[in-house]
């Protein structure tokens, strides 16, 4: 997140989000996404409630395992 540059957490999040939107001229429409994008939708949504990632990380990982690339997710 460019809110905590260089910072990285483990989030659960669902593989699949329907959400549902207006354009730019009130007419309502539904995307949905899996995946990365389905984790996108969920943390934009997040930042429009206020809401950053710290709010629903398991856990923030270390230097060493960004550097080394292995990470342990907990049960």
């Amino acid at each position: 997140c460019l809110s905590y540059p260089g910072e990285y957490g483990l989030v659960k999040r669902p593989m699949k989000v329907t959400v549902r939107a207006q354009d730019r001229d009130g007419n309502w429409f539904e995307k949905t996404g899996e995946a990365l994008c389905a984790r996108a939708f969920c943390h934009e949504i997040d930042h429009l409630h206020g809401v950053l990632f710290t709010s629903h990380v398991s856990r923030m990982l270390t230097p060493e395992e960004l550097e080394n690339g292995v990470i342990e997710e907990e049960e």
